[in-house]
Parts: structure tokens; sequence; C-alpha cells
């Protein structure tokens, strides 16, 4: 499951449903569960192509010897040695299942960071691990798309519903902020607070929005045009009397009066490319980056006429959207971050030399799905597009570690779900609408076909009951069914809408004749004839959380585990919503990943490094026991050929073997 999916997923708390009439319930395991041993993490995606995963999303410089970033994989990673090279950073999974979107350090003893869920992230003690970060959901209709701290008492926030959140207390929690309605309809995506009194914020309609307030009330803010129809990217404020905006349109806009409705101009500096970040330590020298792998700066930002400077820094003919820089105050030091994983640090960055050096400080994948077709074939996909495979989870190689192969089979695109009815056949659904066949699995990219299906939706879930037969579910409430999933060209997909507008994660046929898919609303939904037209029966929901995986070891044993912690369980899958039992088993956490190889065993992958197996899932609490094996990482992806052997797939690129002992 991608990065994106996890924030709505993890909403909501549910409650406990009485269990439906009796049926086939199997009888209890007798102890697989808990014998299965897991080995350490080993890192097999670390190599490029990378995907969105990779990608630095926000970074803050409070000193010369500090820095802290964060990505779209909810990590952070800091450094005392920003020019000190990759071995210089270290990550830490401190939003798991999150993706930093802001980040602002006050002072190098305190850093608040926000998310694509609307989370806000704190800590006093950067340099002190994932568990120095607390978070706070302050923002549950939105998500934090800019931040700024002038001090530790005071920060503000702006979210993607126009909304600005404004603490006086970063480590109070989310008593402490409040929220209001600044710039109605629109989206707020840079910000500025060169002193506590006062704030610019930028929006996607090329207006800014100023305060010398703000904690007065949206009616403290007013709204200026800047530059319509472009959006305003980024914001910096050396002084009261200098503000710079850098635009979608190549161009930097400037004022000499932001506070006192001053007009602002815009000056053409990178025709062709979007100024995405920029950063003005002093009055004299302001420093950018933009979304083709330049540098920008100038050591006249005030002129009339300012003169800017290009350089290609990390140009390779793609967009590298470069969404943040960071001078610290004082210096000659100044840091970017890009989305391909890149720090560009530079210690004369409006200088002759202006030398900078490219640093890739962000090397890894996240492995979204793994299926195995035997005990010897494993295949999984990744955020980037690629297929990895292993001669089984339990090893071949040297060392009884196994051995992953990688190819790039849909660059750049994430490989959502992958399936495999056998070892001739292997079926993935990716984040574009597309589906990807092999009849010989394996990282060669020959070996695979692309089709494109579902017209750029993201698809979601995917099972294959047979070479017969393959499901997959989409971001928009419809399902693909194809009979002939093997046929060359990728075979024969029929769409058909049977959830509305609501998000299906996933899908799990036992059977030609019975499938179960889940959803964002916690329903459930199933049909007794996939092939059929208007066969799929939806039920009331029985989760108030997103339900995001589920798994069908038999016709009479349906698992699905939610958002909340919590995994339901029927004997009568079809039975509608009274069939089904919830029970919470990994509190705090969101099941991200769900295996059952057999009735007597299911494996599930959590949010912060665990995995929860039963040897009787249907049984209760009781019955399943949580082993912390990945640190505080997402396990995105379990799969078990057999009772006795497992395979799970992280957000940090590594896999882990699960085998009885």
């Amino acid at each position: 499951m991608a990065v994106a999916a996890t924030a709505v997923i993890a909403a909501g708390i549910v409650a406990a449903r009485p269990s439906g009439p009796a049926g086939h319930r199997p009888p209890p395991g007798r102890g697989v569960a808990a014998g299965l041993q897991w080995s350490p993490p080993r890192t097999v995606d670390a190599a490029p192509p990378f995907g969105p995963s990779n990608h630095l999303t926000a970074l803050a410089c409070p000193a010369t010897t500090m820095c802290v970033a964060g990505d779209a994989g909810g990590r952070v990673l800091v450094t005392s040695e920003p020019t000190g090279g990759a071995a210089s950073w270290t990550a830490e999974p401190v939003d798991p299942g999150g993706s930093i979107t802001a980040l602002a350090c006050p002072t190098p003893t305190m850093c608040v960071a926000g998310d694509a869920g609307g989370r806000v992230l704190v800590t006093t003690d950067p340099t002190g691990g994932a568990a120095s970060w607390t978070t706070e959901p302050v923002d549950p209709r939105g998500s934090i798309t800019a931040l700024a701290c002038p001090t530790t008492t005071r920060c503000v926030a702006g979210d993607a519903g126009g909304r600005v959140l404004v603490t006086t207390d970063p480590t109070g929690g989310a008593a402490s902020w409040t929220t209001e309605p600044v710039d109605p309809g629109g989206s707020i995506t840079a910000l500025a607070c060169p002193t506590p009194t006062r704030c610019v914020a930028g929006d996607a309609g090329g207006r800014v929005l100023v305060t010398t307030d703000p904690t007065g009330g949206a009616a403290s803010w007013t709204a200026a045009p800047v530059d319509p129809g472009t959006r305003v990217l980024a914001l910096a404020c050396p002084s009261a009397v200098l503000c710079l905006a850098g635009l979608s349109g190549g161009r930097i806009a400037r004022s000499s009066a932001p506070w006192a409705a001053g007009a602002w101009r815009a000056t053409d500096v990178d025709a062709g490319n979007w100024v995405s970040a920029l950063a003005c330590p002093t009055a004299s020298l302001c420093v950018g980056a933009d979304s083709w792998g330049d540098t920008l700066a100038s050591t006249d930002p005030a002129a009339p006429s300012p003169r800017w400077t290009v350089d290609a820094v990390a140009v390779t003919g793609t967009s590298d959207y470069a969404p943040a820089v960071s001078c610290p105050g004082g210096s000659a030091l100044c840091v970017a971050v890009d989305q391909r994983g890149l720090a560009l640090t530079s210690r004369s960055p409006g200088g002759p030399a202006r030398a900078w050096t490219a640093t890739l400080i962000e090397a890894t994948n996240q492995i979204d799905a793994v299926t195995c077709a035997s005990p010897r074939l494993c295949v999984a996909g990744d955020s980037a597009g690629s297929v990895l495979a292993s001669a089984g989870p339990a090893g071949t190689s040297g060392g009884g570690r196994p051995r992953w192969s990688k190819g790039s089979v849909d660059p750049g695109v994430a490989l959502d779900a992958v399936a495999c009815p056998t070892v001739h056949l292997c079926v993935a659904a990716d984040a574009a609408g597309a589906i990807l066949t092999s009849a010989d699995p394996g990282a060669d990219p020959g070996t695979w076909t692309r089709i494109d299906v579902d017209g750029q939706r993201a698809l979601w879930g995917l099972s294959c009951p047979s070479t017969t037969l393959c499901l997959a579910s989409d971001g928009s409430g419809r399902v693909l069914v194809s009979g002939d999933p093997g046929r060359p060209g990728g075979g024969t997909w029929r769409v058909e809408d049977i959830d509305g507008s609501t998000v299906i994660w996933a899908v799990a046929c036992p059977t030609a004749s019975l499938c179960v898919a889940v959803d964002q609303a916690g329903r459930i939904l199933t049909t007794t004839r996939p092939g059929t037209p208007g066969s799929w029966v939806r039920s009331a929901p029985v989760a108030a959380a997103g339900i995001g995986v589920v798994a069908c070891p038999s016709s009479h044993l349906c698992v699905a585990g939610d958002g909340a912690g919590q995994i339901l369980t029927s004997d009568h899958p079809a039975g509608g919503g009274a069939s089904w039992r919830t029970t919470e088993i990994d509190p705090g956490r969101f099941v991200a990943s769900l295996a059952c190889p057999s009735t007597t065993l299911c494996v599930a992958g959590d949010s912060s490094g665990g995995v929860v197996t039963s040897t009787d899932p249907a049984g209760g609490l009781s019955a399943w026991s949580r082993q912390s094996i990945d640190g505080n990482t997402v396990v995105w992806t379990v799969a078990c050929p057999s009772p006795s052997s497992c395979v799970a797939g992280d957000a940090a690129g590594r896999v882990l073997a699960g085998t009885a002992h």
C-alpha cells in the first residue's frame, strides 16, 4: 500500500460488533504462530530507481551544526554536519505510515513537523531518535502544507483547506492549537513568520495573506494579489521591509511593505521552471531552488532590478522538485533538499564560485506488496515500479539469506498489489490504473506486459484465485474483473462501479465463487458470482475506521484489519455486516498488512514495526500475540507461502523472513 493511503485508513475508532450466526469456524491451531522466528530487517531495495517514499519534502537548519529533513515516507533525517556526506545523516521513522509535509526548528532543541494527515509532530531533542517525537492530531480535516515557528512559543501552520493553525505552546498537545479559516476555498502553499507578530502566507491562487497578529483570528488576516494565475510556492522575509515569493511561473515576486498593503512586483528569473524554495539569511542574500535541479541566488534581492543567477546543480533532464532550502542565519551555509533524495549544500551560495555539492542521503524504496506463488518463488513490488523476486522467503544463497533480484517494470509508478496464482503467472496492479502480467515471474522487465485498464485511477487491491479469474479494486469504488489475465497482452478487464466513489482498499477471493472487498467507509462488500455484473452486496459500516486489508484462507473464514488496530473476522463472509466480529488486537496502531495461509494461521503487520499473529484468528483478543520485529517502521506487506514460512516487506526497502522453529 502506498504512502498516501495511510492517513485516511488510520482515522477513526471502531466499536466492537457482535459475532454473526454460527458457521464453519475451524478448530484452533497448535502454536505455529508462536513458533515463527523473524530475521533482522535486511535492505534489498536501496538502489535506483527510487519512488515517492524517497522524496525529501521538508527541511530546517536551525544552526550550522544541525539540519533536519523530512520525507514522504514519514521519516526525519538528522545531521550535525550538513556538509559531511551521506554517512552524517541518520533516518528515524517518526511518523509511521505518514508523509512529512512541513518542518520548522526555531532552535536546535525544538523541531515541529506537519504531515499529510493533519498531524503535528514535536520534539525537544531532534537527535533523540523516533521515541523523542510526539504526535498530535491537530487538523483532522486537512493536510498541513506549510509551517513556521519564529520562536519556541509561537508556531503557525497552513493547510490544504485554506486554514491556519496557531499555537503559543507547541509542546502543549492538540488542545493548544486553534484553527482559523483565513482563505476560504483556497489552499495555503507557503508560510513565513520573520517575527512572532508578523506572518505572511501564500496560496494556490497567486495571493498572499498577511497578519500582524497571528493569534487574532481570521479577521486579522488580509489578502493581496501577487501574481494571479500562478501558485505561491515559497516565501522568505529577511526583514520587516522585504518579503520574497517563489512562483510556479519561474518568477520571484517581492514587496517592501507586505504588512502595509504594499504592492508585489514579480520578476522573471527561471523561465520554464517553478521557483519552489527560498531562503534569505540576510537582506543582501537570498537563495532558492527550483523544479528542475537548479539553485538560484541573488546578492541584491531588494534592488529595483535584482540580479539572480541560476546554476544547474542537480539537473538530469527530468523534473527534480526541491521543496525546501535553509540557510542558518549569520553563516555562509545553505542546504536544499529535493525529490530524488539529494541534499545540496554550499558554503558560498552567492559568491563567485557558488560551489554546490549534491549528496544522496535518502536511498530507500517502500516495498508495497509481496506474494509467494510457492515456497520457492516470492515476488514483491515497490514504490518506484520495480519488481523484486526471490527463490522463496527462507533463503537460497550463502548464509541462508534470500537473494532478491530487482528490475524496473513500471518506471515511476508504485506497484500497490501483486498476486501470483501459480509460478507461471503473476499479476501486479499499479497506482496509475494499469495491470502488469508475467508468465515467467521475476525481475526481468522484458517478461512483463503492461496494460492500462482503469483510466489513471490508483489500483489498491488485487486477488487472483486462479489463472482464469483476477479481481482488482481502485480508489473510486470500482472493481475490475478478468477471466483471462494470463492471455498475451494482459487479458480483458471489465470495470464495474460497486461502491460509489469510496476507496476499496483490498479484495480477497478464496475461491472462484466468493470474493470479499473492504473499503474506506468501514464496509464489507461481497459477491458469490464475481464475474456477474450487479452481483455485489454492500454491508452497512462494520468499522468506523477505514478497513485496509483482508485475507480469506477459505470460504468459511475471512479476516480483515482496520485503521484502529482492530481485526474483523467472519465464518460466513457473505452474511452481511452482522456476521463480522471485531477485536482490538493492536491499539494505537493501524493494521497495514495481513496474510492468512491457512485457517489456523494469520499474520498481520502494523504501523509500528510489529507483527501480530494468531493460530485461532476468530478466537478473540487472547488468541493474538504481538512481536516487535522492525523498529518503528511500517510493515506494509506480508506473505506466507506455508504455515511455517513468511516474508514481510517494510517502508524502508527491507525484508524480514519468518520461519517456524
